[in-house]
């Protein structure tokens, strides 16, 4: 290398790339996560309303399995974070 020349050892390059990818990862989780709560919490208060029945119905009418439902109503009972985001 030439004297003053700022190089990456490939093992760098790879520790970069692999970063990415799990900040990427972090970010798709967040937004499933984030829209996945404010679902649930509709379904929870349609259930509670009486527009539906059970999870069978709400299966049925968003084209998912009973058993997607009843792991999608238990994000209802999440408790409340402070902060959403970590600022560290």
């Amino acid at each position: 290398m030439h004297e003053g020349w700022i190089g990456f050892h490939p093992e760098g390059i790879q520790d970069i790339k692999r970063a990415r990818i799990n900040v990427f990862l972090k970010l798709v989780w967040l937004n499933a996560l984030l829209t996945a709560i404010p679902t649930a919490c509709a379904w929870q208060d349609r259930l509670e309303s009486g527009e539906f029945d059970d999870m069978e119905v709400i299966a049925k009418a968003n084209g998912v399995d009973r058993s997607y439902v009843g792991r999608m109503l238990q994000l209802t009972s999440l408790a409340p974070a402070k902060r959403v985001v970590s600022r560290k």
